[in-house]
């Protein structure tokens, strides 16, 4: 883990850029997001399997 120093009033970690690209190339097919699904008096909550039902024809991926 590199070491952070202090430059001015703020901390900064210097990545070697091959370490960043690895880490990129890792990470480029995740989907980070946030779900906000309207909670109607006595509607049951959205399950996973159908969320991902409902995502999938729009991401190709999903599968993976």
């Amino acid at each position: 883990m590199p070491r952070p120093c202090v430059k001015g009033d703020m901390i900064a970690i210097s990545i070697p850029e091959e370490e960043y690209l690895a880490r990129v190339e890792t990470c480029k097919h995740n989907q980070h997001g946030r779900v906000v699904w309207p909670k109607a008096k006595g509607e049951t909550p959205l399950t996973i399997v159908a969320l991902k039902n409902k995502l999938s024809p729009m991401w190709k991926d999903i599968a993976r």
